[in-house]
C-alpha cells in the first residue's frame, strides 16, 4: 500500500478547524478510493518574512498550530517548524523536498522525522514515503497565472511530489485541469470533493477578532484563549497612524508615468493609502487609417470617442498631420463629438475639438441615448476610433435605431506585461486591499485570474466599479460589486468609498 505525508503550507494566520479539516477529508478519501495509507499529515506555517497584512509572528502561529493539535485527537498532525527557523521564507517545493528527505529517515526535524518516519517503519514494507502538497482549490486556480509560477518548479510539485486538493466550494477543478496549462498534470492532481459548504476563512477570524467578536467553533477553544491572552490581530496602538487608514488598490491605466493620477489624489486626500496598479497596456495600431479618416470630415457626420486611450490616438494622428489637421478641425467642430466622462472630454479639447456632448453619459449605453437624441444629424456614418477589446453594447443600440457607425480599432489593449509582480510587490509592501477600485471591463478580464490565485482573502475585501458596465463585468467574473460611482469622476469615486472608511 502506497505511504503518503501530506504537507500544507501558508500562514496559518490563525490555524482554523477548515485547516484541520483538509487533513482528515484527504486521508479518508485517499485510503478509501486509492488504498494509498496517509501515515502522516504536516503544518508548515511561512516564515515571517512573508510580509502580509496582519500577520502573526512565527513562534505564535505555530504556537497555535500546536494548541490545535493538542486539543484533537489527530496523532498523525504534526506541526513543522522548519520554514519558520530559516533565514527567509521558503519556496514550496524547498519545504516538499526538505520534508521528502526527513519523512524518509534523512536529517532529523524532532517532531516531523521520530514520529512520521518511525510510522513508516512500523508498516513493514520498502515502499518510501511520499510528500504530497495537500492544498485548497486557490492554490491549483494560481497555477495558471502567467508568471506566477516557475514552470520547472511547478513541474516537479506536480511530478515528483503530486498534489492532493480540496475543492472548495464554487470552484470547478476538473474543469481548469481539462482546459488549463495543467492538462499534463491532470494525473498527479487528486481532487478531493468537499460537499459542506464553509466561508470560515484566515481572514475572517482576524476581522472577528479585531471587531471583538466570539471565534469560538471557528478555531479550536485553546487557540481563541491564546489569541485573546496575546492580543493578537487588534489593533497596534503605536502603530503609524498612516498605517491604520484604509488600503485601497485602484487598478487603471496610467497616461504618463510622471503625471499624478486624479483619482489617487482624490482618494489620498480622502483619507485613502493607495496602490495605483497599471492594470493595462496600450500598442497604438492603425494611425495611418486613422490620419485617413481624419483628413476626410465630409465623409462623417461626428466622432465618437469612449476612452481617454482613443484620444491619445487622435492626437498621435494630429502630431503626424500638422497643418493638414488644423485645416479639417474647423469642419470636425461643426459636427458633434460624443465623449463618455470628463477626462475624456478635457483630452478631447486638449487637441482642438470643441463640440463635446455627452460627457456626464458615464457609461456606452447612456451615451447611446444622447446619440440617438440626434438621429437626425447622422444620416452618414460617425466615426469611432477605438481599441481591440470595445464593448458591444454602443454598436447594438445604434444598429438598432439605425445609426451608421464606422469603428476604426486604433490601439490594442493587452496586460501589463508586469502586472503579477506589480500586484505581488503591493501586497508584500502593503498587504491585502480592503477596497478593489476597477476602472474597466478589461482590467477586471486581466486581473481575474491574480484574485482567484489568492482567493481566500480576495473574497474578504470589497469591490467598486467606475461605472455600471465596469460593475456588470465585476458580477459577470463572480465578484459582488458594493458600491459603484455615480459619474466617472474622482469626486464621485470617493463618494462611493466613503462608506467603508
Amino acid at each position: 500500500m502506497k505511504k503518503v505525508a501530506l504537507v500544507c503550507v501558508g500562514s496559518f494566520n490563525p490555524v482554523t478547524f477548515m485547516h484541520l479539516r483538509m487533513f482528515v477529508l484527504a486521508k479518508d478519501y485517499l485510503y478509501n478510493k486509492l488504498q494509498w495509507n496517509v501515515i502522516g499529515g504536516i503544518i508548515s506555517p511561512v516564515h515571517d518574512d512573508y510580509k502580509k497584512k496582519n500577520l502573526a509572528t512565527a513562534r505564535q502561529r505555530c504556537r497555535m498550530v500546536e494548541l490545535a493539535l493538542e486539543e484533537h485527537n489527530l496523532p498523525w498532525l504534526k506541526s513543522s517548524k522548519w520554514e519558520t527557523e530559516q533565514k527567509t521564507w521558503s519556496r514550496t517545493i524547498e519545504t516538499l523536498e526538505y520534508h521528502q528527505v526527513v519523512c524518509n529517515g534523512g536529517q532529523t526535524d524532532n517532531e516531523i522525522t521520530t514520529k512520521i518516519a518511525k510510522d513508516a517503519r512500523e508498516l513493514e514494507t520498502d515502499e518510501h514515503v511520499q510528500v504530497m502538497l495537500l492544498c485548497g482549490s486557490d492554490v491549483i486556480e494560481s497555477f495558471t497565472v502567467p508568471g506566477l509560477w516557475k514552470e520547472e518548479h511547478l513541474d516537479t510539485i506536480c511530478k515528483k511530489f503530486g498534489i492532493v486538493c480540496i475543492a472548495r466550494e464554487g470552484s470547478n477543478i476538473e474543469e481548469i485541469l481539462r482546459h488549463s496549462n495543467l492538462t499534463r498534470y491532470a494525473e498527479d492532481i487528486v481532487v478531493v470533493p468537499e460537499w459542506f459548504k464553509n466561508q470560515v476563512s484566515s481572514t475572517a477570524v482576524r476581522e472577528a477578532v479585531r471587531q471583538g467578536q466570539c471565534i469560538g467553533m471557528i478555531v479550536p477553544m485553546n487557540v481563541a484563549e491564546f489569541i485573546e491572552e496575546e492580543r493578537i490581530y487588534l489593533e497596534d496602538p503605536n502603530l503609524d497612524p498612516d498605517k491604520k487608514k484604509p488600503l485601497a488598490f485602484v487598478y487603471k491605466s496610467i497616461r504618463s508615468p510622471d503625471s499624478e493620477d486624479a483619482y489617487n489624489r482624490a482618494l489620498t486626500n480622502a483619507g485613502w493609502r493607495t496602490a495605483l496598479i497599471p492594470v493595462l497596456n496600450f500598442q497604438d495600431r492603425g494611425v495611418p487609417e486613422l490620419q485617413e479618416a481624419l483628413m476626410r470630415p465630409d465623409s462623417y457626420s461626428g466622432l465618437i470617442l469612449t476612452t481617454p486611450r482613443a484620444v491619445d490616438a487622435l492626437a498621435i494622428a494630429e502630431r503626424t498631420l500638422e497643418g493638414d489637421w488644423k485645416a479639417n478641425l474647423a469642419k470636425w467642430n461643426q459636427k458633434p463629438v460624443y465623449a463618455i466622462g470628463e477626462g475624456t472630454a478635457a483630452e478631447a479639447r486638449n487637441v482642438g475639438l470643441t463640440n463635446i456632448m455627452g460627457e456626464n453619459s458615464g457609461n456606452e449605453a447612456a451615451l447611446a441615448e444622447v446619440i440617438k437624441a440626434n438621429k437626425s444629424k447622422h444620416q452618414i456614418k460617425l466615426l469611432f476610433p477605438c481599441g481591440n477589446l470595445r464593448l458591444e453594447t454602443l454598436r447594438v443600440a445604434l444598429l438598432e435605431h439605425d445609426i451608421p457607425v464606422e469603428f476604426l480599432e486604433c490601439y490594442e489593449t493587452t496586460a501589463h506585461p508586469n502586472l503579477v509582480a506589480l500586484v505581488r510587490d503591493q501586497i508584500a509592501t502593503l498587504g491585502f486591499p480592503d477596497v478593489n477600485v476597477f476602472f474597466s471591463p478589461s482590467g477586471v478580464q486581466f486581473m481575474d485570474q491574480i484574485l482567484r490565485a489568492e482567493s481566500i482573502a480576495f473574497k474578504q475585501t470589497k469591490y467598486v466599479a467606475i461605472g455600471p458596465t465596469t460593475a456588470k463585468a465585476l458580477e459577470s467574473a463572480g465578484y459582488h460589486v458594493s458600491a459603484v460611482a455615480e459619474h466617472p469622476n474622482p469626486e464621485r469615486v470617493v463618494a462611493a468609498l466613503k462608506k467603508f472608511q
